[in-house]
């Protein structure tokens, strides 16, 4: 059984032969961290990172995203401007495309046969990568450009703002809404057509102690909008795959009900026993290891301690979960050699 075999198992509970294990390493951690010491983990960790080469990272040549270079501006397909204080780390909107709705009048919105959301793409490399990919047997995905909904209104129209608009009522909020769901509905059309295996949906809906919109206007201005983009995904069988950093638990049923096949979330913002109490055997989950307490300050034996507890807590033989690391930095070297080896020990661990 390969890889993209064993992944389509675990998110649809079909007994996958082990837990799904991906360890992401950003751009800006090579630069920190520096690839003569990464390439000594990776190269020892060789299930996490089969397809590594020695060399195959330049340090001195990362390919930074336009809107991840340090102390230069960025306008994205929606007109908003953007700046990073450090390179390789998406920043922040200083300049918000609708800051005065009087604008609206006039807005033109991207493209999506030309634009994704935050730059310029080509439909027909896409097609090629994806088609390459069958090829090699890989799991194929298709998207939408993080924040493609709640989080891109908020750059348009700033955060605080929006919120009075939603509390306001504002009807213009509604044309906007329905200008990005169009847009986003076009990107997803093109995607069930290169017939990948599933396509994500990343918008990030909590803090660190609820959720950025209450249930109550989650509901009102951007489930729908969800529930209309999932729709054809679903019609199609092609997987859902839901990310959002942040307490989400009191908007999980909303998720579940928009058609969310497999949710990506943080495991301590959301608490691992009320992800096993509000998610487990519903949704398959993707779960988002710690990069905030534990794997930074903890112990090696606190890192394998969680890993173990989660996968205790969360696995089963039926399948339903797998594990990721995102690894941005200010993490010590020994405890980033801690969480892959206890992930790479608990992902053939089954309670």
């Amino acid at each position: 059984m390969n890889d993209r075999e064993n992944t389509l198992k675990a998110f649809t509970f079909n007994k996958p032969e082990w837990i799904p294990i991906r360890f992401s390493i950003s751009l800006a951690s090579w630069r920190d961290y520096g690839a003569k010491e990464l390439e000594k983990l990776i190269l020892k960790h060789k299930s996490l990172f089969p397809d590594y080469i020695q060399g195959d990272i330049d340090v001195n040549n990362l390919p930074f995203k336009p809107y991840r270079i340090a102390g230069v501006k960025y306008m994205d397909s929606w007109g908003c401007l953007w700046k990073t204080n450090k390179s390789g780390i998406t920043g922040t909107v200083v300049k918000h495309s609708l800051d005065n709705w009087n604008d609206f009048k006039n807005f033109i919105p991207p493209n999506p046969n030309h634009h994704n959301g935050w730059e310029k793409i080509d439909w027909g490399t896409i097609e090629k990568h994806i088609k390459e990919q069958k090829i090699r047997g890989a799991l194929t995905r298709g998207g939408l450009r993080h924040g493609y909904m709640f989080l891109t209104l908020s750059y348009m129209r700033g955060f605080e703002k929006l919120m009075y608009d939603m509390h306001d009522e504002e009807p213009r909020l509604d044309k906007l809404i329905e200008t990005l769901e169009t847009f986003n509905r076009e990107i997803i059309d093109k995607y069930i057509t290169l017939d990948v295996d599933m396509i994500g949906f990343p918008e990030d809906l909590g803090t660190q102690k609820s959720s950025l919109l209450s249930p109550k206007m989650f509901r009102r201005y951007i489930k729908p909008a969800y529930k209309n983009l999932m729709k054809p995904v679903k019609m199609n069988n092609i997987l859902i795959h839901m990310h959002s950093d942040g307490y989400i638990i009191d908007i999980v049923d909303d998720l579940a009900e928009c058609g969310v096949d497999v949710i990506n979330l943080q495991d301590l913002v959301n608490g691992v026993d009320e992800i096993k109490k509000n998610i487990k055997g519903r949704m398959a989950i993707d779960l988002d290891i710690d990069r905030q307490n534990i794997t930074v300050s903890g112990s090696p034996k606190d890192i394998d301690d969680l890993i173990r507890e989660e996968v205790i807590k969360l696995g089963g033989k039926k399948g339903g979960l797998s594990l990721l690391y995102g690894l941005y930095g200010m993490v010590p070297l020994r405890n980033i050699e801690a969480i892959m080896n206890a992930m790479e020990k608990y992902s053939k661990y089954y309670s």
